[in-house]
């Protein structure tokens, strides 16, 4: 064993999974998907868009304008949480400020949320909220009724979730709203591990990995069309027109 109760090497799936609860990153990178692999298999066309990088951190924005020229969407409705200040490493800044689009940014953090909401004011038709959204109503607010009470269309066009912890079990509770594009943060680790709440964000086991994110997507009626270390999901219904232009 290495120092700190660490193996040396880690060979299986087996022996990377006996390590959740511990931080490991090192140990695991021959588990790690990358995202040029990984668009290969998904028959888009859409992975080269990532140089138009934007404010966003691996390329998201690229994408995303690509998708919604596509779809022939100029100007929607988002929702992204946690926003940070609405511009650091925002998936959604460039589609307010350079394209017009509107919607609900949120973000728990107070220093973050002052900066987002001084942000905003310059952002017509964009409005900025303090909520904790969790999966459990008795811990905080459901999306769905978050939804509600800002009176979001029920299919809204680009869902952004990163928030550093349950992102997985958010996305499930949501039920009545099914917007057309989700972004979502996940560990890039093949590795059949759900975000487990009681373990840190940075050890293994305190995010949920690729392949369980990808099922999600998938049983909640989309498909994978981008990897950038975010997922990029299209609603099924819009799948070939978006498959159409690559």
């Amino acid at each position: 064993m290495a120092d700190g109760g660490l193996p040396r090497d880690v060979n299986t799936k087996e022996q990377a999974l006996a390590l959740k609860g511990k931080q490991c990153g090192h140990l695991l990178n021959k588990f790690r998907l990358e995202p040029a692999v990984v668009d290969e298999t998904l028959k888009f066309g859409l992975f080269r868009y990532r140089n138009m990088n934007g404010t966003s951190s691996h390329g998201e924005y690229g994408v995303l304008n690509e998708i919604f020229r596509r779809l022939d969407i100029r100007q929607g409705v988002l929702c992204e949480f946690g926003a940070w200040d609405g511009v650091h490493c925002s998936n959604t800044y460039n589609l307010i400020a350079q394209h017009g689009w509107t919607g609900v940014l949120m973000e728990i953090e107070p220093d973050r949320y002052e900066k987002l909401a001084w942000n905003a004011e310059g952002w017509p038709g964009v409005r900025t909220f303090q909520t904790l959204i969790h999966h459990d109503p008795q811990k905080g607010t459901l999306l769905d009724d978050f939804f509600d009470e800002v009176v979001m269309p029920k299919d809204f066009d680009l869902l952004s979730i990163d928030i550093d912890s349950c992102d997985y079990q958010v996305w499930d509770s949501l039920k009545q709203y099914n917007p057309k594009v989700v972004v979502i943060e996940a560990d890039n680790l093949d590795l059949e591990i759900i975000q487990d709440e009681n373990i840190p964000h940075s050890k293994l086991g305190g995010s949920t990995c690729f392949p369980p994110m990808k099922r999600l997507g998938e049983s909640k009626g989309y498909t994978l069309a981008a990897y950038t270390y975010n997922l990029i999901f299209i609603r099924n219904d819009l799948v070939d027109i978006v498959r159409s232009h690559s």
